[in-house]
């Protein structure tokens, strides 16, 4: 059994090595374009600094990022636009999503590794069936591969519902903006401002919504970059009814107007739907708590008197 230890043990460090040998091979390869580009640039121009004051962190994910998109090309392409889209929908600075994610993955791999070795060494578990322990090491390493998704999606889930608390309240004051002849970025903006005490989480979003819109060409494009980083029912009807209003020439307050009495509707019937469902949330407490209280209230005395009769006793 502990040959088995050890050679699990090996093939995790054969493997950690290889990928940094590779790493390392690619580093230096960096380090000596990045000399020849410094040389030419300081024969070009005098010394320059091509840090710019960046911090060790930073300069690291850099380098990082760049090893990783040189070695795993297929995989960044196909994976980097969805990990910065999570990074994005959590609220995260998602410049450097690809570096963190792997490092994080390299971590849990690691750490899931060395507990299913401490389990094997410490416990009674070495003595199981050789199933049963693969089965283990590999639901460990599958927790560990998909534990930085699942956290991701849990602070994605509790960004929208602090979003969606706000929002239709964020509609009525931008179509208040507009009706007082505020432009679309310009409504944005100020309840970016109005919102900062409120809900950070809409506040960065409108910031980021009125930025784009002075930025990008296509006004519609930044409202449909909201919609990606904000995939709520609510924010599709927002979005879609602003895009109508822009490209048809349709009156943005009144369509914002309509939009606030939509989402008061959809408020409304969401208060009503949690009004119907508490019958049947209070029935459990009922059973539970009411029901035996009441059954002894009402079957005490019964039992009381059937005690003093003779046949029992009595």
């Amino acid at each position: 059994m502990e040959h088995k230890i050890l050679l699990i043990a090996l093939l995790v460090i054969v493997v950690f090595l290889a990928i940094g040998m590779g790493f390392y091979a690619q580093h230096i390869v960096l380090q000596k374009y990045n000399y020849r580009i410094r040389k030419i640039q300081k024969s070009a121009y005098g010394n320059l600094n091509g840090n710019f004051g960046e911090t060790d962190l930073v300069s690291y994910l850099k380098k990082l990022e760049q090893n990783i998109a040189n070695n795993f090309s297929g995989f960044v392409r196909d994976k980097s636009t969805a990990y910065r889209l999570k990074f994005e929908q959590a609220g995260l600075d998602a410049t450097y999503a690809i570096s963190l994610t792997f490092l994080f993955n390299c971590a849990a791999v690691t750490a899931a590794v060395l507990l299913y070795l401490g389990l094997m060494t410490l416990t009674q578990f070495a003595y199981a069936s050789i199933l049963l322990q693969l089965a283990t090491l590999f639901l460990f390493l599958f927790i560990s591969v998909r534990l930085f998704e699942y956290i991701m999606d849990f602070k994605i889930k509790r960004r929208y519902r602090r979003i969606q608390r706000s929002l239709a309240f964020s509609v009525d004051m931008l179509a208040i903006c507009t009706r007082s002849s505020l432009g679309l970025d310009q409504a944005f903006g100020k309840i970016s401002d109005e919102m900062t005490i409120f809900n950070k989480d809409l506040s960065q979003e409108f910031s980021r919504i009125a930025t784009e819109l002075k930025i990008i060409p296509d006004r519609t494009q930044a409202l449909r970059n909201f919609v990606n980083r904000v995939n709520l029912p609510m924010t599709h009807l927002l979005v879609s009814g602003l895009v109508h209003a822009i490209e048809h020439g349709v009156s943005i307050s009144q369509t914002l107007t309509n939009l606030s009495a939509e989402f008061s509707k959809h408020r409304l019937i969401a208060v009503e739907e949690k009004a119907a469902k508490l019958p049947v949330l209070l029935t459990i407490p009922l059973a539970l708590f009411c029901l035996p209280a009441t059954m002894i209230i009402l079957m005490g005395p019964i039992f009381a008197t059937l005690r003093e009769l003779p046949i029992f006793g009595g």
